[in-house]
């Protein structure tokens, strides 16, 4: 992506004000503007990239819903989400780790949430209590699950090193090769 510059200081990307030209416009009916948007990330791969990243967008939501009064709060924990992923998967993971470490480093935030809402829970309705402790306790199994599952493909992949292609031997008995 290309910057403009304007009185000596960077402005912003040409393609962001196009994008949220197109946006605008696709929100207001313009059925134009969605093959559009669609040209315009395909043109700028990495505003694509960022913008699909879902897992960041989840993590973001999470961080903000944490954190909604705390700026400095919200920093740390981004940057412990972010340093968590990185230790979940490594510097050169597969994709499936990756994908696993973004899934746990979220779940992660989800299950933090979901305690900090039972622990200020200030003792309503019984059946509210209930609800957000089986909220946690989901939290915490799909965390747990993920986590296993993670280890699973990394006990698989020693290294991070994707599975080999399997090999095939000949059977003369003319099976199928093991």
């Amino acid at each position: 992506m290309k910057d403009s510059v304007n009185s000596g200081s960077p402005a912003e990307p040409a393609a962001h004000r196009r994008l949220r030209e197109l946006t605008a416009r696709a929100k207001a009916g313009d059925a134009a503007a969605v093959p559009a948007i669609r040209d315009l990330l395909r043109e700028e791969p990495e505003v694509a990239a960022w913008l699909g990243d879902l897992a960041r967008s989840t993590r973001v939501a999470w961080l903000d819903r944490l954190t909604v009064s705390e700026p400095a709060v919200r920093q740390a924990a981004g940057l412990w989400a972010d340093a968590r992923r990185a230790e979940l998967a490594g510097p050169a993971a597969p994709p499936t780790e990756r994908l696993l470490a973004d899934l746990i480093a979220n779940l992660e935030l989800e299950a933090h949430a979901a305690s900090l809402d039972l622990a200020l829970d200030t003792g309503g309705p019984p059946a509210v209590t209930a609800a957000r402790t089986r909220r946690a306790d989901s939290a915490v199994r799909r965390l747990l699950a993920a986590t296993r599952m993670l280890r699973d493909v990394q006990a698989m992949m020693p290294n991070g090193q994707a599975p080999g292609p399997r090999l095939k031997v000949f059977d003369p008995t003319g099976r199928e090769a093991v």
